[in-house]
């Protein structure tokens, strides 16, 4: 998927110069700690729907 990605690029844009506009836009953000309820995916948010699908699952 990644090879995909560079191969698309524009000839005058690096790989570099890629992941450098995908960090400074928040696109390379993976786990967020937020605790605010705005946030829609937070490490929080997805503890809480693990714990009620493996509530369900044992009732």
């Amino acid at each position: 998927m990644l090879g995909l990605l560079v191969v698309k690029l524009p000839p005058s844009v690096s790989l570099w110069d890629g992941l450098h506009v995908a960090g400074a836009t928040g696109r390379l953000t993976a786990v967020v700690w937020s605790l605010d309820w705005r946030e829609k995916y937070t490490v929080w948010s997805g503890l809480l729907a693990s714990l009620f699908l493996f509530v369900l699952l044992w009732l």
